[in-house]
């Protein structure tokens, strides 16, 4: 828990190698860990590591397929990517199961 505690504070520093390296500790004592997956997922996407993160993100969502913070999280791999017509879908479906996610809404917003 401690491991895990320590990942958004280190998220806010921008020091996304330590992010990465204690998430990666926490998903390999815990596999399907909430947390641990999802700043793993996400520091995996800010650093450019697209594939890696779509694997991580992917895993999770056959566990919690209707999770609006990991559809999130997966629609901004498909931004990054720049497949902006699976984002806009996915970004759709996140705001039908939080209809006031900010980040799906500033998206479908501005596009």
């Amino acid at each position: 828990e401690a491991k895990e505690g320590s990942l958004l504070p280190l998220l806010a520093q921008e020091r996304f190698a330590e992010v990465e390296s204690l998430a990666y500790e926490v998903v390999s004592l815990d596999y399907y860990n909430y947390y641990g997956n999802l700043r793993l997922g996400l520091v995996l996407r800010l650093q450019g590591k697209l594939e890696q993160a779509r694997m991580v993100v992917v895993k999770m969502l056959t566990v919690y397929p209707t999770e609006p913070l990991y559809l999130t999280e997966f629609a901004l791999i498909a931004v990054a990517e720049g497949d902006t017509e699976a984002a806009r879908r996915t970004f759709e479906d996140v705001l039908i199961l939080d209809p006031e996610n900010p980040t799906a809404k500033a998206y479908l917003d501005g596009r």
